[in-house]
């Protein structure tokens, strides 16, 4: 203005209540003077993959477009929550680990999912130095995805040869916590990427196998984890340009920020499905061992009588 340049230094390293905007995406008030024509300059920095959609609009069309988005992050986190309670409420009740692994691997995915776009980022406004250790918390996401893997297909005895495998992840995600906590972003971020595809396609394996052997809720994991590593291969392929944007419905960076918190949400939904059968298969055995048992007693009563 007037020969001279104002600037707004802002981003996820800096406290939410300095923004020009409340809010949990950026916003900067653009107040030229009336009948006037001024240039904005952008420097951008990032450690990650740098999605941009900008937008120019009103403060109306910027408070809807916030709407939108409070009310997307608003259904992730009940539809997740909700999952989480009902799988910690059966933990509780029938202290089968597979339901806490569930539960730790939905609230890693929550908080990984929210980290940046939704209202998690204003408990921790306060200090933004805790977005340098983000990806520890991918790291944690990936260990309760082999722990819940290997505990509700029980590959140890069902498939010892692909359970040997799914350990190295255990090795893979502890170097990336390690890294993370080192302020390694860049690196971690690029073996994450790398882990990521690597450990869904796994599991897609390990669920075939488990069908294939008519494991009992296979078909559901399989179906689950089918969702997600959908959605990862969706984001990578938009990513790196491999799909015309002519080809596309919906614009690519919609896609880019929900398609994989879509899948994450059809991932544990699904599961929690399995998990469900898996407990009424839980209660028909019993039953049926009570009954076994009762018959026995009432057998050998007549045999002895």
């Amino acid at each position: 203005i007037n020969g001279t340049y104002d600037s707004v230094t802002t981003g996820f390293f800096h406290p939410v209540n300095k923004r020009d905007v409340m809010a949990n995406f950026f916003y900067f008030k653009l107040l030229p003077p009336l009948s006037s024509q001024q240039t904005f300059y952008f420097r951008i920095q990032s450690d990650e993959q740098i999605i941009l959609p900008a937008f120019i609009g009103s403060s109306s069309v910027m408070a809807n477009h916030r709407y939108i988005k409070g009310i997307i992050s608003g259904l992730i986190w009940g539809i997740l929550l909700a999952t989480a309670f009902y799988n910690l409420f059966i933990f509780i009740a029938t202290k089968d680990q597979t339901y806490l692994y569930h539960v730790a691997h939905t609230a890693c995915m929550l908080v990984i999912l929210d980290m940046n776009t939704s209202g998690i980022i204003f408990v921790i406004s306060g200090q933004p130095y805790l977005n340098y250790y983000k990806f520890t918390l991918t790291g944690l996401g990936f260990i309760t995805a082999v722990a819940f893997c290997t505990s509700f297909l029980k590959t140890r005895q069902t498939m010892p040869k692909l359970h040997s495998g799914l350990l190295l992840f255990y090795i893979a995600a502890v170097l990336i916590i390690a890294l993370s906590l080192f302020r390694q972003n860049l690196v971690s971020n690029v073996l994450i990427q790398i882990v990521a595809i690597i450990l869904s396609v796994y599991l897609i394996i390990v669920g075939i196998v488990a069908n294939y052997k008519r494991l009992p809720g296979a078909m559901y994991y399989l179906t689950g984890w089918s969702f997600l590593l959908g959605s990862v291969i969706i984001v990578i392929l938009l990513l790196n340009d491999l799909v015309p944007a002519s080809l596309l419905i919906i614009p690519p960076s919609f896609l880019i920020n929900y398609i994989v918190e879509a899948g994450t949400v059809m991932e544990i939904i699904v599961i929690s499905i399995a998990l469900s059968h898996r407990l009424t298969i839980l209660r028909l055995e019993k039953e049926s061992a009570q009954s076994e048992k009762i018959a026995m007693i009432e057998y050998l009563n007549e045999t002895l009588h």
